[in-house]
């Protein structure tokens, strides 16, 4: 198993020395107490390095399933390395995981890696699951601004969006979640029918700014906005 021979073995399996074979193994004879186990025991600190096999653990609770299975793929949504979430992630998707849809979207705010591929996963997994629930965070996600404390630079967040866009646009009912929100936000903005966006209302009467903005308030009570929009749209209906 390695080269230090039947000593080194020894010694591997004391400090949690696992092999992909032993994961390959494990997850053939379905033990799940057996990966459960690797995932305590296995040094997520050196796993990338030593050639991911707590990356394969994962990858194995999830191609297994069961509740035990699902309750740790969602532990490692906040825990270990981008590479570790990335894959308990994949796994929920593809159990298409109901109750996971928030702890999903919880991963992807929180995220701090600089890494785009980990985001695109929790999203990727939000569209398989695809329930109102997951269409409602998708909308969420669209709203996520740039933050340097969690990596999130302006090519990232393009990227969020995109990626968000793209599964809604898959979703059955998605679709016409992501128009609505888009034709709230023009409207909101002073826009029309033709997407002719007024630049801002300062002329205009004050009741006409007070209904727009109490239709701003609306959109952010029911989540279709998040506070950065409000307060951005805000500006713009006042002219300010």
């Amino acid at each position: 198993r390695d080269e230090e021979g039947d000593s080194g073995e020894i010694m591997g399996w004391l400090f949690g020395g696992y092999t992909k074979e032993d994961i390959s193994q494990m997850e053939e004879s379905a033990d799940i107490d057996g990966l459960l186990k690797a995932t305590e025991e296995i040094d997520y600190t050196k796993d990338i390095a030593k050639g991911g096999i707590l990356v394969a653990t994962v990858e194995a609770l999830g191609r297994i399933g069961g509740e035990r299975a699902i309750e740790k793929l969602i532990w490692f949504l906040g825990g270990g390395y981008w590479p570790h979430r990335m894959a308990a992630a994949k796994a929920l998707g593809n159990l298409k995981v109901t109750r996971a849809a928030k702890p999903l979207y919880d991963a992807l705010e929180e995220e701090i890696a600089r890494e785009l591929e980990p985001r695109i996963e929790y999203i990727g997994a939000l569209g398989k699951i695809g329930n109102e629930e997951a269409i409602d965070l998708l909308i969420r996600a669209l709203g996520i601004q740039e933050d340097e404390i969690y990596g999130r630079s302006a090519s990232i967040v393009a990227g969020i969006h995109t990626a968000a866009e793209k599964e809604l646009n898959k979703i059955p009912g998605g679709k016409e979640r992501l128009s609505q929100r888009l034709k709230i936000v023009k409207t909101a903005l002073g826009g029309d029918e033709d997407d002719n966006t007024k630049k801002s209302n300062t002329g205009s009467g004050g009741d006409d700014k007070f209904t727009k903005l109490k239709e701003l308030k609306e959109m952010l009570s029911e989540g279709l906005i998040d506070d950065d929009e409000f307060k951005q749209m805000k500006k713009e209906i006042l002219g300010k």
